[in-house]
């Protein structure tokens, strides 16, 4: 990437860094993606520094620097609120609602998650509102909510099924089962799971 323009070669350290992260090669993927940010750094261009952001928080995320990961998510947010970049917002939100979620910190996971619900509904996109519910039920699960959790996976399976989703499908029939054998309810788990095996 030596000969490009400095912005070129910011974009194209973040694909490489995407694709070694998607290979499960976080060393390379965390390299790559820590010098895009860099340069972005250095640039006048927020867009390209809130991708930049999000790329790196995505892969130490996965390399499992959950700490790192927030700062980097915080800090995109903010740029895409400057930005007023909605979908920017929106996922940026998700992320860090999940690394709420994995650092125990339910309540402001349940925050995020819920406000992400809400502009995924107003931006009527189905398949992101079925993937959201499937973070609330989760989260529902791990409060003890369980009629919460059902009733968002339920929601999530519905939706599923008017996208024909088989992924959506599988995992609102799978998180089904396992709340019904919390709930004692052992006798409908088999017909959810036989499900989750006819879609996956």
């Amino acid at each position: 990437h030596q000969g490009l323009p400095e912005n070129l070669r910011a974009r194209a350290l973040r694909v490489a860094g995407w694709f070694a992260c998607k290979q499960g090669n976080y060393v390379d993927a965390r390299r790559f993606a820590q010098e895009s940010l860099q340069i972005c750094r250095g640039q006048q261009d927020a867009t390209e520094l809130a991708v930049a952001l999000n790329l790196f928080a995505a892969v130490c995320a996965q390399d499992g620097d959950f700490d790192q990961a927030r700062r980097c998510s915080e800090e995109a947010l903010d740029l895409w609120r400057m930005l007023g970049n909605a979908a920017g917002i929106t996922g940026t939100m998700q992320t860090l609602g999940s690394l709420a979620l994995k650092a125990g910190d339910l309540a402001n996971a349940e925050r995020l998650f819920e406000e992400v619900l809400l502009r995924r509904r107003a931006d009527a996109d189905v398949s992101y509102v079925a993937a959201s519910l499937l973070d609330l039920g989760h989260l529902a699960r791990m409060q003890g909510k369980l009629q919460d959790a059902r009733a968002r996976y339920l929601e999530s399976l519905e939706l599923g099924r008017q996208l024909a989703d088989k992924t959506v499908i599988g995992w609102a029939q799978s998180e089904i089962a396992r709340v019904c054998l919390l709930e004692g309810w052992t006798e409908q788990a088999p017909a959810h799971l036989q499900e989750c095996l006819e879609v996956w």
